[in-house]
């Protein structure tokens, strides 16, 4: 497991709505995990807001901001996409629980024991969570055997 996390006082930045800041935190994660992008099979992001998703996909490097929003038409994060998001509904479609459920569906994804939603051969996620426009953590979880 990678996790590192990002705080400042960041609602007196230019750029507090877009939270372009998040990008520190992916470029780290990825860094101190040494994995690249390309190895995670599922992202898993706290979503209080529709709009949170589409700028942690951004700010994490999985797509441009320019072109997330197409990449998501285009069904990439479905099941069965290329790369799956928030397999358990979410926070807006689950529960919120501050997480708590993004890691275990992680979990059950990496155990192999997702049921219907399992991802096949499932060996790396990522959770991001944020605490508004102030601070932002993600970890990187890896399968045992991986």
């Amino acid at each position: 497991m990678a996790q590192v996390g990002a705080t400042g006082s960041t609602y007196t930045q230019d750029d507090t709505v877009l939270r372009g800041w998040l990008r520190d935190v992916g470029d780290r994660v990825f860094e101190s995990a040494d994995m690249d992008r390309s190895d995670i099979d599922a992202v898993y992001i706290q979503d209080p807001t529709a709009v949170w998703p589409l700028q942690m996909l951004a700010h994490l490097g999985f797509q441009s901001p320019e072109d997330v929003g197409p990449w998501l038409a285009e069904r990439h994060t479905y099941p069965g996409g290329s790369l799956p998001v928030n397999t358990n509904g979410g926070q807006l479609s689950e529960a919120y629980m501050w997480g708590w459920l993004h890691i275990f569906e992680g979990v059950q994804q990496l155990r192999g024991a997702a049921d219907q939603r399992q991802i096949k051969d499932a060996r790396a996620v990522i959770y991001a969570s944020t605490f508004a426009f102030v601070k932002a953590a993600a970890s990187i979880l890896v399968r045992g055997d991986s």
